[in-house]
């Protein structure tokens, strides 16, 4: 699935969800920097700004 794994399937609402998701869980850094990354990428891509 190379460095991006199944992030790239999730729709933009569904990632947003699954970041607040795993910040409410208090899960792994490293997940949620990994959901931060795939949204940076994605408000690049869109010229929008997703802050986090």
């Amino acid at each position: 699935m190379g460095r991006q794994g199944g992030m790239k399937y999730l729709s933009d609402a569904l990632l947003l969800e699954t970041y607040y998701k795993a910040r409410e869980l208090d899960l792994s850094e490293d997940f949620i920097s990994l959901i931060k990354q795939e949204i940076n990428r994605r408000s690049h891509l869109n010229n929008d700004q997703i802050t986090s």
